[in-house]
């Protein structure tokens, strides 16, 4: 009987930081303008001179690909970090469901 508590208790623990995340998830607000970042240095220093100038330094491209200046060692060692990541996530989930179809069987 004291094992069903324990799993009752984590499972209220788990939806108080479900409701908890929702909560700040509604709190959070868009940044102003005034904090955004430019694309280019060049823009930064002009932002200096000319504050009274709307500024629109993003370009298309940058949008879409913010790797795409990335060396290939930058590339290698992403490549290797989401293999450090996948491999105990696809052990984790092979073995899930290894155990649920003990329940099945």
């Amino acid at each position: 009987m004291v094992k069903a508590k324990a799993y009752t208790t984590t499972l209220h623990i788990m939806a108080g930081l479900l409701v908890i995340g929702f909560i700040c998830n509604l709190l959070v607000k868009r940044v102003h303008e005034k904090h955004h970042m430019s694309a280019s240095p060049h823009s930064r220093q002009t932002e200096s001179q000319d504050n009274d100038k709307p500024e629109n330094t993003m370009t298309a491209h940058t949008d879409l690909n913010p790797n795409a200046d990335a060396a290939p060692s930058n590339k290698l060692l992403l490549g290797v970090f989401w293999i450090y990541v996948l491999v105990p996530l696809a052990w984790g989930v092979i073995n899930t469901l290894l155990q649920a179809t003990k329940l099945f069987h």
